[in-house]
């Protein structure tokens, strides 16, 4: 079990200030986000993040890139899977369909896994695993859909983020986590209800709960913090302590 930061929280700092950060609160690794800070087709760049990143004893698990299922752009994908591998990172965070799922035709469902398939044979021949995620309003927003999608995909290395679902209640998120803990490598991290945010110190009860649910798949799962609840970088250390005593409990 390890934590971390995902940097697309703070979209306006540079990746310097982000690396200091994670350091400074003593995090194990940053997932770099590819619209701001770690773009694709900048290898020097990306060349200078990667030296810093380790030099502050920070790992780089994996790469939150834009890739759509919806839309795919091939070019953007094998760039993105180049750039994980120049930075050495696991992983792949791709984006799911963003339609709304009561109108998805059979035709547009095939296609989306007709599409994460191709993503997902793309990412083997780099030895990569890719992720979807949970989030609001996506064709993975709720854990029945997943679960299909995931089967019906059928693919070794396709896997999941985990985050809660702010607008549903704590007891359809501690049962989405159980079901699909099996699946998930990385979890995002937040404290919110609705639109309104908290420090993760307020969501202790809840939290402790869906560490419980991962904590029994014995996977090495990675808690990354991601949008503070004021949206200032200040506020990490904090956070991260928070994030640590919450899993202390659960997993030592």
């Amino acid at each position: 079990m390890k934590c971390g930061l995902v940097s697309i929280s703070f979209r306006e700092n540079t990746p310097e200030e982000i690396i200091e950060a994670a350091a400074g609160a003593g995090l194990d690794c940053i997932e770099w986000g590819s619209d701001v800070h770690l773009r694709a087709d900048d290898i020097s760049r990306a060349k200078e993040i990667k030296r810093r990143t380790e030099e502050a004893g920070l790992e780089m698990p994996s790469y939150g890139t834009y890739i759509g299922l919806q839309k795919l752009d091939l070019t953007e994908l094998k760039k993105c899977l180049k750039m994980a591998d120049l930075m050495e990172m696991q992983t792949l965070r791709i984006w799911p369909p963003d339609d709304k799922k009561p109108d998805f035709s059979s035709e547009e469902y095939k296609e989306y896994v007709r599409s994460c398939r191709l993503v997902a044979d793309k990412a083997k021949e780099y030895d990569k695993l890719i992720c979807l995620e949970c989030h609001q309003g996506v064709l993975t927003d709720d854990y029945q859909t997943t679960l299909r999608f995931i089967h019906d995909v059928n693919r070794e290395n396709l896997k999941m983020y985990w985050q809660p679902n702010q607008f549903k209640s704590f007891e359809y998120n501690l049962k989405s986590a159980k079901e699909l803990s099996p699946l998930v490598t990385n979890i995002h991290v937040f404290n919110w209800k609705e639109m309104d945010r908290f420090p993760m110190s307020q969501g202790e009860k809840e939290w402790k709960e869906y560490a419980q649910q991962f904590k029994q798949t014995n996977c090495q799962n990675i808690y990354m913090l991601e949008f503070m609840y004021n949206n200032s970088i200040s506020v990490v250390k904090q956070e991260a302590d928070s994030l640590r005593g919450i899993l202390g409990e659960v997993y030592l």
